[in-house]
Formats: structure tokens, sequence, C-alpha cells
């Protein structure tokens, strides 16, 4: 286990280092991926625990932390009892898509937004409608609930 997490937690943390709060953010995520594991479930079923779904504003985003041994972070969305979750890459460039930290939507709320080319994505597909990536898709990434927490692999995005 201790060869898996040093290959896992330490790019993170060496991703971060200028900013000692986000390291500790991101051994909090590695860790809780490491408690989410059984005997049963570690080698098939490695979760992640990110939030509760209330903790996403209703109608709004939650930027997350990337999975451990991923350098893209992932960020959430919510729509009464509906949660979706992306990988933050614009699927032009890979570039990031919040303008602001944690700002992904439209200034109305009804598309998500790449800050870099100003494209402009369906929340419910992830599909590129107007911008440089017509067509494409944002990487729309698979959860569940675990005990009322999101939960995503922590295969996620690696």
């Amino acid at each position: 286990m201790a060869a898996v997490g040093s290959n896992w937690l330490m790019p993170s943390l060496r991703a971060k280092r200028s900013n000692p709060g986000i390291i500790w953010w991101h051994a909090w995520v590695a860790s809780s991926c490491l408690l989410a594991m059984t005997a049963e479930n570690a080698v098939t079923m490695k979760t992640m625990l990110l939030c509760r779904p209330s903790d996403i504003p209703d109608g709004g985003t939650l930027a997350l932390p990337a999975p451990p041994g991923s350098l893209t972070s992932l960020f959430a969305i919510r729509r009464g009892d509906t949660v979706l979750i992306y990988v933050n890459a614009c699927p032009h460039l890979g570039v990031s898509l919040d303008w602001a930290p944690g700002a992904f939507l439209s200034s109305d709320g009804s598309h998500i937004v790449c800050a870099m080319h100003g494209a402009q994505f369906e929340i419910e597909t992830g599909r590129c409608f107007a911008g440089p990536c017509i067509g494409e898709h944002l990487e729309k990434v698979p959860h569940q609930l675990e005990d009322g927490m999101i939960a995503v692999s922590c295969e996620t995005g690696v």
C-alpha cells in the first residue's frame, strides 16, 4: 500500500507546493480515498469522497480537487436533486474552464463557459455548442452516493 500512496499523493503535493493550505486539502482528499477502501473493494472500487450534494449550491457549481495522481481538477453542478461532475478541462486545449475560482457558468447560469476561448457547453451533456470545439464534449465523471457523500473513482482523470 505504501508504494501506491507515494505514487498518487506526491504529484498533487508537488503541484501545489506554493500553497500549504492546498497541500493539506490534497492530503485530506488522498486520505479519504484510502479510508473509503476496504479489503473487498481495494482493487475494484477505490473511491474518493468529495462532498455532500447540499455543499453544492442549487443552480450553482463547486470546484473540486484533482483525484490522486491527476493534475486536473473536477467541478460539480447541481440542479435540484441532480448532480453532474465534469473534469475541469476544455476539450479544445485542455485549459481550466473556470473564469474565476469556482465560477464555471454563464452569467444567467444556463450553460458552462470556457474562460480561455468562450466555448459554451450544455450543462446536461457537456456538449460544446459554440466556440472552437463545437461538437466535442467535456469529460463527464461517473459518481455515486456513499453514506450521503458524493464519491468518484480514485482512477478519475488519470
